[in-house]
C-alpha cells in the first residue's frame, strides 16, 4: 500500500473511493434515497476542482494499492470552526472497507496529522457521525470529545461529535505506534 499526496490525476479515483466509502461506512445511518442520490459525476467534479486548485494548508493524501487503484484518502487542514478548541481539523477519511483493519486508515491519518504538524498547526479534532462505527477507530487514537454537534444531510439531521487531540505531538507518536 502507498501513500502519498494526491494529484490531480487522482480526481477520478478519490472520487470513486469517496462515494463508495460513504455507502458503505453509512448504509444504515443515512437514509437510502440520500445515498442514493449522490453520483460519481458530481464528485468527480468536484475533486477535480480541488485537486487543480490546491491550497498548501489543506493537504490530501491517497492510499494506493499495489495495482495504482485509489482505496481511500484523507484531507485535512485548518480548523473549518473559527472558535475552534483546535487547530488544525481532519476535514475527511474514507477508506474502502476491504481494506480496513490493515493500518491504511491509520496511515493516511498519520500523514495529514504529520503535515497539519508540520504547518505549524499544534492541536486537531476531527467531526465524526456519533452512529459512525469508525468512531472507536478516533477513540483507540487516544481522541476525547470536545464537543457535540449536528450535521444535516438530506431530510436528516444527524448528531456528530468532535474527537479532539489538543496536543498534536501525542497523536503522532499513537498513529506511529498503531
Amino acid at each position: 500500500m502507498n501513500i502519498r499526496q494526491a494529484a490531480a490525476e487522482d480526481a477520478y479515483g478519490i472520487a470513486h473511493a469517496h462515494l463508495e466509502a460513504w455507502h458503505q461506512a453509512y448504509k444504515n445511518i443515512i437514509d437510502e434515497q440520500t445515498l442514493a442520490q449522490m453520483k460519481l459525476d458530481h464528485r468527480i467534479k468536484m475533486w477535480e476542482e480541488s485537486l487543480r486548485n490546491p491550497q498548501p494548508d489543506k493537504p490530501i493524501y491517497v492510499a494506493q494499492d499495489t495495482d495504482g487503484s485509489i482505496v481511500g484518502f484523507a484531507s485535512g487542514g485548518p480548523s473549518r470552526k473559527p472558535d475552534s478548541k483546535c487547530q488544525g481539523e481532519l476535514y475527511a477519511i474514507y477508506l474502502l472497507k476491504d481494506f480496513h483493519g490493515n493500518k491504511t486508515g491509520t496511515r493516511l491519518f498519520h500523514h495529514i496529522a504529520a503535515d497539519l504538524h508540520g504547518k505549524g498547526m499544534n492541536s486537531l479534532l476531527a467531526w465524526v457521525l456519533i452512529k459512525n462505527p469508525s468512531l472507536a477507530f478516533y477513540k483507540k487514537l487516544g481522541g476525547a470529545e470536545f464537543e457535540r454537534g449536528t450535521y444535516a444531510i438530506g431530510g436528516q439531521v444527524l448528531e456528530n461529535v468532535a474527537m479532539g487531540w489538543p496536543d498534536i505531538r501525542d497523536l503522532l507518536e499513537r498513529l506511529k505506534d498503531n
